[in-house]
């Protein structure tokens, strides 16, 4: 069941520019006396059960685990007063007097129709003059994003409302009882659905995002969700796109193609067969089968669950043969294998991948419209990236680019793309790695949906406009993946990362005794290179919409912690941007 849609009054969302300017001002403030709780990514039990691909020496005790929760409620609850010292008269200045910044154009924003690809009461915006309020036509868009209990979507939610249009934000029951993102002056309704933890509760699902897309009028639909649920999305979108008689569009790709991307094994087959760098990659579905490839490989191999959802098995990167195994039968190796507690079988398959050694790690997100690259960031990457620093206008920004746009022109005539009434249309979020011995970039893996990366897209005005479809109309015959026809992070934006997780996992730690640390969680240790880059600034925080700052670190992660407690089970870590926990 849906639950009651709250409208709420809209305040007036201001000038990324001048968001950037305050929280330069006063982040010495927050990052000495916001709430450090941790924010963090709490898994499913469906999640769950996949997340256990092996047993992992950093993964604390039970008591260990209930103490260091209990710690971060503590800090959350001493923490309140001076957060509600910034947020309130924050938030009581707009009220009496309306934004700080530029006004949000009253007009409504446009939409670049999908059926008969003309412009639907169209005003082209010039990006010539981004310091002005963009103009746009008289009638208003309704958008539709879900996923709202993640950094992304609120991202996506303040952008959007920025261009005029109506918001309406959804989130899974359970998650979204308590997410910061619905308390935003930049969501005009907020609807909970229910989970997608069965097959039963999936049908429910797509059900309650077609009924809220027909009821809301919706005109465009921005998924905002992560891997388990994409392809439904797309079930979605399909639906309402048939209902709505042209007036909608997703930007998402098919069930089919979503599906054929986030297969690793499917994802590699694929760039490889295009003719682009991917490391070489085998599906096995057994022990005997992992070990006889792992014997004939002539480089290190790293073992990957198709199963895992999102980050839960990036923090295992152990190359295969184990070192120092060098007996005939790889007797160490092989005891490895027999061990995961998720084990290799048909049912649950897992991809040996070819290790690209002393490799840099990076992620990329692209919003792509009809086959054009609409928006792109890059961003040096690890196992849990909390600190986003855009690299797009470097040399391997500029590399990824490439690939990314030689991947989609010859995606385009794939038999999955060329018959789409809609063309290439989706996010496309690519893990790569850099080898710096032959200079070349290797694709890892593609997630069909939107990275958290967009949190410095989001900083563009121009970002909105390149989802409507409003923005960098190409010509006839122009190259529609050129890079000066793409929306990038504005230049020398701030990196952006958590003052929850900057507090508690990286500063507050250099205060105790390495010992103590340890006593507490095996992860809460305290290394010069897990520090986040100097000035950031935290995403969550703006000055015209503070209430999600609050929200976030006083009552979602406060709740998700007292469930992770009632459910008694321990966490290896929390990541604040996606709102997940980790359990062991």
């Amino acid at each position: 069941m849906r639950a009651p849609s709250r409208n709420v009054a809209s305040i007036d969302v201001g000038h990324p520019k001048h968001q950037d300017a305050f929280q330069r001002a006063f982040l010495p403030i927050f990052t000495t006396v916001i709430s450090p709780s941790l924010s963090s990514s709490s898994t499913s039990a469906a999640a769950a059960a996949a997340a256990a691909t092996m047993a992992r020496p950093d993964c604390p005790t039970p008591l260990q685990s209930l103490l260091s929760t209990l710690l971060l409620l503590a800090l959350s609850l001493v923490a309140l007063p001076f957060t509600l010292s910034i947020v309130l008269p924050t938030y009581i200045w707009n009220r009496l007097w309306g934004n700080l910044a530029s006004q949000r154009p009253s007009g409504g924003a446009t939409l670049y129709g999908a059926r008969r690809n003309e412009w639907i009461e169209a005003e082209k915006a010039s990006l010539d003059d981004l310091e002005e309020p963009v103009p746009v036509p008289k009638s208003r868009v309704s958008v539709l994003v879900n996923g709202g209990r993640t950094a992304k979507s609120l991202a996506l939610c303040r952008a959007l409302a920025r261009a005029g249009c109506r918001v309406a934000l959804v989130e899974e029951e359970g998650w979204g009882d308590f997410c910061a993102a619905q308390f935003s002056s930049a969501v005009s309704s907020f609807h909970l659905v229910p989970p997608t933890t069965t097959p039963e509760s999936r049908q429910a699902y797509v059900s309650a995002l077609v009924r809220i897309a027909l009821e809301e009028q919706v005109d465009l639909f921005i998924p905002c969700s992560g891997p388990g649920s994409t392809a439904e999305d797309a079930r979605a979108a399909e639906i309402v796109s048939a209902g709505r008689y042209g007036r909608f569009r997703g930007i998402i790709q098919s069930e089919a193609l979503i599906n054929e991307l986030q297969d690793k094994n499917g994802f590699i087959a694929l760039a490889r067969s295009l003719g682009l760098k991917a490391p070489e990659s085998h599906l096995v579905t057994s022990v005997p089968q992992a070990l006889s490839i792992i014997r004939s490989a002539s480089k290190p191999l790293i073992l990957k669950a198709t199963a895992t959802l999102g980050e839960q098995g990036r923090a295992d990167l152990t190359t295969y043969p184990l070192k120092g195994d060098s007996s005939p039968d790889l007797a160490r190796t092989r005891a490895r294998l027999e061990k995961l507690d998720m084990p290799i079988t048909e049912e649950t398959p897992y991809v040996l991948q070819e290790v690209v050694e002393n490799g840099s790690r990076w992620c990329t997100h692209a919003t792509v419209v009809e086959g054009n690259i609409k928006a792109f960031v890059c961003c040096p990457s690890n196992d849990m990236l909390m600190t986003y620093v855009d690299a797009t206008r470097t040399s391997i920004g500029l590399k990824a680019f490439t690939w990314t746009s030689a991947f989609l022109t010859r995606l385009s005539s794939h038999p999955l793309v060329r018959d789409q009434p809609c063309g290439l249309t989706g996010h496309f979020s690519f893990s790569f790695i850099y080898s710096p011995s032959s200079n070349a970039l290797y694709a890892l893996a593609c997630h069909p949906w939107v990275h958290t990366s967009v949190v410095l897209l989001a900083s563009n005005p121009a970002f909105a406009l390149a989802l409507l479809g409003t923005a960098h109309a190409p010509a006839p015959g122009a190259d529609l993946h050129a890079e000066d026809s793409t929306i990038r992070p504005v230049a020398d934006s701030p990196p952006r990362s958590w003052v929850g997780h900057e507090l508690a996992a990286r500063w507050w730690p250099r205060f105790l005794p390495d010992w103590v640390r340890r006593k507490l969680h095996p992860l809460w240790r305290d290394t010069g290179e897990e520090r986040g880059s100097w000035p950031w600034c935290d995403p969550t925080f703006t000055v015209d919409d503070p209430l999600p700052f609050a929200a976030l670190y006083h009552l979602q992660w406060p709740v998700l912690l007292v469930r992770q407690i009632l459910r008694g089970r321990a966490w290896s870590r929390i990541n604040v941007s996606t709102a997940r926990i980790f359990e062991c």
